[in-house]
């Protein structure tokens, strides 16, 4: 079985980072137009260069299926003709090998164009962002990431010793991290790799609880 992620949302929605960390953690590979648009460290976008860079993406895709390799693919794709297009390369063509590929959509939550135009990092100019956003469609069926973070009132009832996943953005996917106390206040010790190590201290804990996630026992989350 080969799978297909499609991960589409307005520029600075964070579909980008959430799809590194889905590539990540179920080893499928990554492909994005937008790393195409990258010369010398510095992204290069014009309509002409981004089209050139679709079609070569989703010829990766076309590869990818044919390999049978799971695929991460993530662009804004604002309209569901977008979408389809993509989708479209994971469905083995008249006489190939029927194999069975499944697709699926993960819409980034909805974002203001304001917030869009501030967050990304790709300088995509306001104009841009406005016609994108007024020609969206969503896909039904679509998976809408839950979204991270705890309330204060739950960090309130958390104690030393209790685990936490970190969820920041300079992970690859989400590590875990426990409750440590100091003389003012609780904090967040991490084990990253072996001997690399980190701690939130208390007074960072009010502006980094939206990077947080309830541990339940159970595997790291998506």
């Amino acid at each position: 079985m080969c799978k297909l992620t499609i991960v589409r949302g307005l520029p600075g929605s964070g579909k980008s980072t959430y799809a590194r960390r889905l590539a990540a953690v179920t080893g499928a590979m990554l492909v994005e137009p937008d790393a195409l648009l990258i010369r010398d460290g510095k992204y290069e976008y014009t309509p002409e260069r981004y089209e050139d860079a679709f079609v070569a993406a989703l010829d990766m895709v076309d590869k990818l299926r044919k390999l049978n390799a799971d695929c991460v693919f993530a662009d804004v794709l604002p309209t569901l003709p977008d979408v389809r297009r993509v989708a479209w390369n994971w469905i083995p063509a008249i006489g190939e090998e029927k194999k069975d590929c499944r697709v699926q959509v993960v819409e980034m939550p909805m974002i203001s164009v304001n917030a869009s135009n501030r967050r990304n990092k790709h300088g995509v100019v306001m104009n841009d962002i406005k016609k994108m956003r007024s020609k969206w469609e969503g896909w039904a069926g679509a998976v809408v990431p839950a979204q991270p973070g705890i309330t204060q009132e739950q960090w309130g009832k958390l104690v030393p010793g209790d685990a936490v996943w970190v969820n920041a953005s300079y992970f690859a996917f989400p590590m875990l991290g426990v409750i440590k106390q100091r003389k003012k206040g609780k904090g967040v010790w991490i084990n990253m790799f072996g001997d690399m190590q980190g701690f939130w201290s208390p007074s960072d804990m009010d502006k980094k609880l939206k990077q947080l996630l309830l541990y339940d026992g159970k595997n790291r989350p998506k």
